[in-house]
């Protein structure tokens, strides 16, 4: 916010101005030459100068290409060991890691019932395991193994939201969520690449009957002790699927949402969102419309509110006329995209 004014990126990846106590908006970005906008980016930057000021929007023109795996003609593949550049795929900087029994994996499946646990079982023998850096395995069809699991997902473990630092008490706030996918390759059509085999669907693995693969929690937030390099504690973000008809008999307690959570710290608090469905890879029944705040030295839930639909990105804070603001940016596949501003009366 620069005098009194709200500036952020809008959908369109264009820079729009709003009134920071009711939300209007004041002007918005006249798109550029064609191709300069119709993509989101994460945020605009302000720079200024005695009286000259600007506001700052990223948007781009795609100049050139750099291939993860090199391909035939690329100068990168004299240094790929015995023409491995020809069968690896679905390499990427977020490829996570995978387990299997010997490393403990298998006391990871659900065991909330016996029958949920032989499911669970089942499912996890279809596919690949095994310890990290396990790559991408062929899809061998029915009666053969799937893919390899690989954990926490390449959208699980802390991600795009970020985290949020107390600088009064040196703890990191880190969200987090267990989302595993399955990463296959299938043979590659010769019109499509000349590479032997192309990464599929990389389907998110779900377990038996609806539920999670694995043990809860789901979504979670653990707080980091920079000063001493301890963590100090970590909860479940939200109930999860302890509502599930076959769950709902055993009253557990929260089991954390699988979402890409939103992190936010001030003085005296920790917000935490859940995100929407509609944010890229959630699973099935992750995500959710609740905002909490937390206890800073304790992770105790002391406020919770349900908003109309999930957060779409991280929370911001603002004062205005004397005022605290808290702001989230909500959206759904049936709820159109806003801002929606909380603050004390």
């Amino acid at each position: 916010m620069v005098g009194g004014v709200l500036y952020a990126s809008n959908a369109f990846g264009l820079a729009e101005a709003f009134n920071p106590s009711t939300g209007a908006t004041l002007w918005v970005q006249k798109p550029g030459p064609a191709g300069l906008a119709g993509s989101s980016n994460r945020s605009v930057a302000y720079w200024g100068t005695g009286a000259d000021a600007r506001i700052i929007t990223y948007q781009n023109r795609l100049r050139w290409t750099f291939h993860v795996i090199p391909r035939r003609g690329d100068p990168a593949i004299s240094t790929w060991e015995e023409g491995s550049w020809q069968y690896t795929g679905a390499g990427n900087v977020w490829a996570p890691m995978s387990a299997d029994d010997e490393l403990g994996y298998v006391n990871d499946l659900i065991d909330f019932t016996p029958e949920l646990r032989a499911e669970a079982l089942a499912i996890f023998k279809q596919h690949r395991t095994g310890p990290v850096f396990t790559p991408p395995s062929v899809d061998a069809g029915p009666g053969g193994t799937r893919g390899t699991i690989e954990m926490p997902g390449s959208v699980g473990g802390a991600d795009w939201t970020g985290a949020a630092f107390d600088p009064d008490t040196g703890l990191l706030y880190v969200p987090s969520m267990t989302n595993p996918f399955v990463a296959n390759l299938v043979p590659g059509r010769a019109d499509e690449t000349d590479l032997a085999f192309r990464a599929s669907s990389r389907a998110l693995l779900q377990g038996p009957r609806g539920l999670p693969l694995v043990k809860p929690p789901y979504g979670r937030i653990t707080a980091l002790d920079l000063n001493r390099g301890e963590l100090t504690w970590t909860v479940a973000n939200g109930d999860g699927p302890r509502n599930h008809p076959l769950l709902k008999p055993l009253s557990l307690p929260p089991l954390g949402q699988a979402v890409r959570a939103g992190p936010l710290v001030t003085k005296t608090l920790l917000f935490v969102t859940e995100g929407d469905q509609i944010n890229v890879r959630t699973p099935p029944n992750g995500g959710g419309k609740t905002v909490r705040a937390f206890d800073k030295a304790t992770g105790k839930v002391l406020w919770a509110a349900t908003l109309e639909a999930g957060s779409t990105g991280t929370p911001m804070t603002y004062m205005h006329n004397g005022k605290q603001f808290l702001v989230f940016a909500i959206g759904a596949t049936d709820h159109a995209a806003e801002c929606v501003a909380f603050s004390l009366p």
